[in-house]
């Protein structure tokens, strides 16, 4: 499961319960995360 975070004015995405990467907008975060499901 995929979570997203927002701390401190970024995103910080999380994925089973760990940290796995921050993004600075939400679209951002997601745009990254189309990305890697894609090169999955």
């Amino acid at each position: 499961m995929v979570k997203l975070e927002f701390v401190r004015g970024h995103v910080e995405v999380y994925r089973d319960g760990k940290f796995w990467f921050s993004a600075d907008t939400r679209s951002e975060a997601e745009e990254e995360l189309e990305a890697l499901e894609g090169a999955a």
